[in-house]
């Protein structure tokens, strides 16, 4: 114990030293003359140097014609290496604070406040047109958290996050290896980014073809599981994905987006208020429908899961739609927008078929926390947006969730049961209110503060605890 927190200090200490040398560094390169040569539109240039959620999709090779605006990170994002060979190197470093009063509804700790800190370094070798090596090495600790690191998703002192070798194939690439996978923005599958710590890995292979009608990933993974000592993260005996992703080219955001997926799912421990314990084989259906129009913005998605828990039959369903529209020619630009969730619960224990929907590694809705997973659950939001300035936003948002089906009870974030149902008990769960600001300090240093409310409703009332969320995050990103 002692060892961990030591490392975590030093972990701690040697971001806060780079954030603050990178920071200098900054406004001195900015203040260097473009080289000569250098093409590019500001428009243009600003998009190449978008930093991506994927860094392994990233493309920097367009450094070698000359930056007009040239950045401290150029020598270290485009590094050529001869015969037509290059190396860049990037980070995420974020620094995270969470403290929490009653952060299980009042059902143990009645306080807790911690700092997590969370390194990933990568390497891109790209030894030529159709040949490249992606790497990328993760390093989490959390500090000062009582019960201690949770063991999947606060602390893996270092270990392989990504590392896969990519390879051109007749109308694409073939990537082998450790990788990270999102469908769409993540409802159904992700990288378990956001509030939790260590992000969640895949072992196996995926193939991306793409042409003028949109792109086709085809995949198959094991899932990794993420331990806290030092390269000991395994996929041997895990759950394995496979499954196709077809979408539409959508050459602007006035164009209608259209994503289509078949995703399977196989696991031999699965854990259910209807049926306990054992051998899972679901599939899930989906699709996802977007655009951007006129101040307009709208994404709706759905999806339907078929398969086998115990021998039994699984039906199930989930359906999300978000929507807003942007006063884009008032000062502020303030959007006004909406949400609605709905995944299925059990509809009777023990009947022989399973109705709950499994969102797997999701991205939750209703904002930075999640104090319970999304199965049978079915809720709506409100929510408001202001931009105050290019590089500040701030959100207000409100979601009232109750569960879906009374027979069923709900699920923490991994999927581990959390509290039981019955029909005697009410289905209203609650209320959540958040308040974020986000602002880009810089275009690598960003800053985001959350303050959210969640109200016990009569079910959470009912049952152990019964008292209300509050959380308070702050949390320090620096990104090149």
């Amino acid at each position: 114990m002692r060892g961990s927190m030591t490392l975590a200090v030093l972990r701690s200490v040697g971001l806060a030293w780079f954030v603050a040398a990178v920071v200098v560094a900054g406004p001195v390169a900015a203040q260097t003359a473009p080289p000569a040569g250098a093409g590019l539109s500001p428009q243009a240039e600003a998009a190449l140097r978008t930093l991506r959620y994927h860094r392994e999709d990233e493309d920097w090779r367009w450094l070698k014609r000359g930056a007009r605006t040239p950045d401290a990170w150029d020598r270290f994002e485009y590094i050529p290496l001869g015969n037509g060979a290059s190396l860049s190197i990037g980070a995420d470093l974020r620094a995270y604070y969470e403290g929490f009063r009653n952060e299980n509804f009042g059902v143990g700790l009645a306080e807790n406040r911690y700092f997590q800190n969370r390194a990933l370094v990568h390497a891109n070798l790209r030894i030529n047109d159709n040949l490249r090596i992606f790497t990328q090495l993760q390093s989490e600790g959390v500090t000062n958290r009582k019960g201690g690191p949770r063991r999947t998703i606060d602390r893996n002192d270092l270990d392989v996050n990504q590392a896969f070798v990519e390879t051109a194939v007749p109308g694409g690439v073939l990537r082998l290896g450790r990788q990270e996978l999102r469908l769409g923005v993540g409802r159904i599958l992700s990288t378990r980014d956001g509030v939790l710590n260590v992000r969640q890995p895949l072992d196996g292979a995926r193939l991306i073809l793409r042409n003028k009608a949109g792109r086709l990933d085809a995949f198959v993974f094991h899932q990794v599981l993420t331990t806290p000592d030092a390269f000991d993260d395994r996929s041997k005996g895990q759950p394995y994905w496979w499954g196709v992703q077809a979408q539409r080219a959508q050459p602007t955001p006035r164009d209608l987006g259209v994503e289509l997926y078949l995703l399977g799912y196989d696991a031999q421990r699965a854990t259910y208020y209807d049926g306990g314990v054992g051998q899972e084989r679901r599939r899930t259906l989906g699709g996802r429908v977007f655009i951007n129009r006129d101040g307009w913005d709208s994404d709706a998605e759905a999806n339907y899961q078929f398969g086998t828990f115990r021998g039994n039959r699984i039906e199930a369903w989930s359906a999300d739609w978000e929507a807003g529209y942007t006063f884009r020619d008032r000062p502020w630009k303030p959007r006004l927008g909406w949400a609605f969730t709905a995944n299925s619960g059990d509809k009777a224990i023990g009947d022989g078929e399973l109705n709950s929907f499994r969102p797997f590694v999701a991205r939750h809705p209703w904002g930075q926390l999640a104090p319970f997973g999304l199965t049978n659950i079915e809720g709506v939001q409100a929510v408001a947006n202001l931009q105050p300035r290019s590089n500040l936003r701030l959100t207000a948002r409100r979601y009232w969730v109750r569960r879906q089906q009374d027979a069923e009870g709900i699920y923490a974030g991994g999927y581990a049961p959390l509290r039981p149902g019955s029909p005697a008990q009410s289905r209203d769960i609650g209320s959540q209110t958040e308040l974020a600001a986000e602002y880009d300090v810089t275009r690598h240093l960003k800053l985001s503060l959350f303050l959210t409310h969640v109200e016990a409703g009569r079910y959470i009332r009912q049952g152990p605890g019964g008292k209300d969320i509050d959380y308070t995050a702050a949390i320090l990103q620096y990104r090149f």
